[in-house]
């Protein structure tokens, strides 16, 4: 058995534990996002073999609600969500590929804990600029990526694809998360991501390609639109799983964030000085 946490402040903390065969790929998954180590055994989502799974003499799992069930992968909770269920047959974890998949849906429950806390998960790149964070949001292929690894020292890219908003007093928080493309494809198959390291945020741009480089100030209606559509993308193909009570969570956080935290149309050449748009707009908040 192995357990690891997300450890957060509360009540964002989260427990995996790994049975059987799926220590392996929990072990993987605690290198990626550098997990730390856990001695608790009430863990929030266990993962095990279908094999495993079926060995149990009085299964304790046999009320529990499905909520995921696609190509032999199953994710289950259990009345009131607090404790989730993975269960996949073993030999998935065979193929280099499907592993990334796996770990992938490994995070769904929490980004949904998340959800129901306050904090939000968003399909975007990230940096940081002398402490002060921002995520640059845009439709697959716009170049987000792309604007991220262009931005100059002293800017730190952080995430190239999904990032998690979470809430601190009157503020919200960037933590990075993987790539997993990156693994899929190959680019970095050693790529890690310091997932306990939060940015306070301080600005959201929403990237669309332009002749001219320039940000300005979204209103607080599109932003909220906007923010709301980068989660909805993030979550993925589980999209279809998402009670229309999670997806008010969503509205209404993506309220919430928009209306603390200034957003932007970012406006962006492919070869410009991008980041000079960015930096200024960030310097006008603060006037």
């Amino acid at each position: 058995m192995l357990c690891c946490e997300f450890d957060f402040l509360s009540p964002f903390v989260w427990r995996i534990k790994a049975v059987a065969k799926c220590v392996e790929l929990l072990d993987e998954l605690r290198g990626i996002m550098q997990l730390s180590p856990s001695s608790e055994e009430n863990a929030d989502l266990t993962i095990m073999p279908r094999s495993y799974y079926n060995s149990l003499s009085e299964n304790e799992y046999s009320d529990w609600q499905i909520f995921y069930s696609r190509k032999a992968v199953r994710l289950l909770h259990n009345s009131d969500c607090s404790k989730w269920l993975m269960v996949f047959p073993e030999d998935l974890m065979n193929n280099h590929d499907i592993r990334i998949v796996l770990m992938w849906l490994m995070l769904k429950p929490f980004y949904l804990h998340c959800l129901a806390h306050g904090g939000i998960v968003v399909h975007a790149s990230s940096a940081n600029l002398n402490g002060r964070g921002i995520i640059v949001a845009a439709a697959g292929d716009t170049g987000k990526t792309t604007t991220i690894r262009r931005l100059p020292s002293p800017w730190r890219e952080l995430a190239d694809d999904t990032a998690l908003l979470l809430p601190h007093g009157d503020d919200f928080y960037l933590y990075p998360l993987p790539t997993w493309s990156e693994f899929v494809h190959g680019r970095n198959k050693s790529a890690t991501w310091n997932i306990k390291k939060g940015t306070k945020l301080a600005g959201i741009f929403f990237l669309e390609q332009s002749e001219s480089d320039r940000a300005e100030r979204l209103s607080q209606p599109l932003s909220m639109i906007s923010l709301y559509q980068s989660s909805v993308e993030a979550v993925g193909d589980i999209e279809e799983d998402i009670s229309n009570e999670l997806k008010t969570e969503i509205f209404e956080t993506s309220v919430n964030i928009t209306t603390k935290i200034p957003s932007f149309s970012l406006y962006a050449t492919l070869n410009g000085k991008v980041w000079e748009s960015i930096e200024n707009a960030l310097i006008e908040e603060l006037l």
